[in-house]
């Protein structure tokens, strides 16, 4: 909505089935994240920082990730991988990002109420984000208790487990095993 508003968005979805967009900047959205693309190549470095500002000016957005901290995220750079944002939006607690581009209010508030209080896409650092691993079974320690488990390595864990590698990022979790 706030891009349509000051002119890096348009859209006919009032007026036309399937509706088109002319984009100067889009967001895709993750939930608890929003991937921004700035899709003109004409777009001047004033107008980037107009974006930025703009966007992480909103009610609801507690960071702005340019790609200097990709790296440490896991992401690829924009530079080296022209599928990846050129920024992305994190959105504070309580708040998420949708896709929609129509009405007038940037920012509607996220309750059981207005139909979806749950949302994927937050950042992996967000320590809420750690889920319970729970595992059981032959040759799994009794009793062995992990600090916090890094997904990769779940999958290389059960190949271990079945007697297969897995050619993967992670790793097996000793920790756990017999």
């Amino acid at each position: 909505v706030l891009l349509r508003k000051h002119g890096f968005l348009e859209t006919n979805r009032a007026t036309t089935t399937p509706p088109t967009f002319k984009a100067r900047a889009q967001i895709i959205s993750e939930g608890g994240t929003a991937f921004v693309y700035l899709t003109d190549p004409k777009l001047s470095a004033d107008e980037r920082k107009k974006v930025v500002a703009l966007l992480g000016g909103i009610t609801g957005v507690v960071e702005v990730i340019e790609p200097a901290r990709f790296a440490e995220l896991g992401l690829p750079n924009p530079e080296k991988n022209r599928q990846m944002a050129d920024f992305i939006l994190v959105a504070a607690p309580g708040y998420a990002f949708s896709n929609r581009n129509d009405g007038d209010d940037v920012v509607t508030p996220v309750t059981l109420e207005s139909g979806n209080p749950g949302h994927h896409g937050r950042l992996a650092s967000n320590p809420k984000m750690n889920a319970i691993f729970v595992v059981t079974g032959r040759r799994i320690k009794k009793g062995a208790r992990l600090q916090i488990v890094d997904n990769r390595d779940v999958a290389p864990t059960i190949a271990h487990l079945l007697g297969e590698s897995l050619p993967a990022d992670g790793k097996v979790i000793r920790e756990i095993l017999e």
